[in-house]
């Protein structure tokens, strides 16, 4: 008789236990890495900019300094990176704006902005604001890229001699990776502009880890570029637990690339082979709401075989978090009308109803959630009320095939790569 394995897993501040056949599962998870010391990785990092002067240096000459940071959407450690360069930025000479680069993300609290700036958030000598993507009279037209993007930037950020662009890169299911050029753009672009780069989006060439050839990617490297201000990027690379795992400083691009390297070595999993049915656990904080959690569907949808199975858990307590996407599923009829409707009216968000269209035509994603069910069935998924009778029934229906369990897939990325030699599937 085949042996049970109990795998227990987060579920909206509580934990669910699967019982799978051990000849039935295949259980995708990272080794636990430990992370460097954390202030030597940032020290390394600011010695030995890539493409770039060190920070002192970068920044002589200059009058008008301006620091971009993430919002509290990130967990970017910017206080403790803050710290590490608090001597280079008491030295400036002239002004000194910090700019939280919030896209199209709300203002922050008091309490946020604390945390994020750390010390420097008491200062009376730094200016500290929250970039207003509808703010239009705060921002200055650089001009139109190769793709049709109108590209109208933040004066703060445009009108500078000197920026500091301060992120963390992970990957992202449309942009490739988040971080590098994301601080200033969209970080600090007007909404109009973001909306118009994030309808590349519908594109068939985008996709998580993915940067050459990407229309989203390479939209927002041109539009950087406009500005033609000096940047000194630090990006940094956290683990599944937030902790620092890597940390590049240097040129904007030099930095990004080398940044999205280590954050490959972070992030990726190895697999051998496309599956009939995967488990995707999204975790907290990310299984929050359905907004965030689909994230852990477009990191693990492309080892699902077509005609397969995506079993998404995630509690969703929070609902749907911003249901833009979700009224525009439930008020059509089929997926494929769902894309005839955002093709001929695109506004911002909707992308994401699209991706999740075309990825019900070919492949089942059942949801394993606190929803309204019928909600879930509006929006082309099967609700199941509890994992163990979603993954049962899978088992059921593909009784020759194995089950792929990915933990953190709000985080974490399967990928296959085809060896050049013999055409089989190895792992990265």
């Amino acid at each position: 008789m085949t042996s049970l394995r109990q795998i227990t897993l987060p579920f909206g501040g509580e934990t669910v236990t699967l019982r799978i056949p051990e000849d039935r599962i295949t259980l995708l998870a990272k080794p636990e890495k430990r992370p460097a010391n954390p202030f030597r990785l940032l020290s390394q990092a600011l010695k030995h900019p890539v493409d770039s002067p060190p920070l002192g240096k970068f920044l002589r000459g200059g009058s008008k300094l301006t620091i971009l940071v993430n919002d509290a959407d990130r967990a970017t450690p910017t206080a403790q990176i803050l710290d590490a360069i608090s001597s280079e930025i008491t030295d400036f000479p002239g002004t000194i704006t910090f700019m939280i680069a919030t896209g199209t993300h709300g203002p922050l609290t008091s309490e946020q902005k604390r945390k994020i700036l750390g010390h420097f958030d008491d200062s009376d000598r730094y200016k500290v604001i929250c970039h207003d993507a509808r703010d239009i009279k705060n921002h200055i037209r650089l001009g139109t890229t190769s793709r049709g993007t109108e590209v109208f930037l933040d004066t703060r950020v445009a009108g500078a001699d000197r920026l500091i662009a301060i992120g963390s890169v992970e990957p992202h299911y449309f942009a490739g990776f988040t971080g590098g050029r994301k601080s200033i753009f969209p970080g600090a672009a007007v909404y109009a502009s973001i909306e118009q780069n994030h309808k590349l989006a519908m594109e068939p060439a985008v996709g998580v880890l993915k940067l050459k050839g990407n229309p989203v990617h390479e939209d927002m490297v041109e539009a950087c570029r406009m500005p033609e201000v000096p940047v000194f990027s630090i990006q940094t690379i956290l683990d599944s637990k937030d902790r620092l795992f890597g940390a590049v400083a240097g040129n904007l691009d030099a930095s990004f690339e080398r940044a999205v390297a280590i954050a490959e070595e972070a992030f990726t999993l190895p697999v051998h082979q496309l599956s009939d049915m995967v488990i995707a656990a999204a975790e907290p904080p990310l299984d929050k709401n359905l907004y965030q959690a689909h994230k852990a569907i477009e990191n693990t949808i492309s080892i699902v075989k077509p005609g397969g199975i995506l079993i998404l858990i995630a509690a969703c307590r929070e609902g749907l978090g911003n249901d833009t996407f979700v009224r525009l599923l439930s008020q059509s009829n089929r997926p494929e009308d769902v894309i005839q409707s955002i093709q001929k009216s695109y506004t911002l968000g909707t992308h994401k109803a699209a991706r999740i269209a075309r990825h019900v035509m070919e492949k089942e994603i059942w949801l394993v959630s606190t929803l309204d069910p019928q909600v879930v069935r509006d929006i082309f998924m099967i609700p199941f009320p509890d994992a163990q009778s979603a993954v049962d029934r899978a088992l059921s229906q593909f009784p020759d095939s194995f089950i792929t369990l990915i933990p953190h897939a709000d985080v974490m990325i399967p990928i296959i790569r085809v060896s050049p030699k013999n055409h089989i599937m190895i792992m990265l």
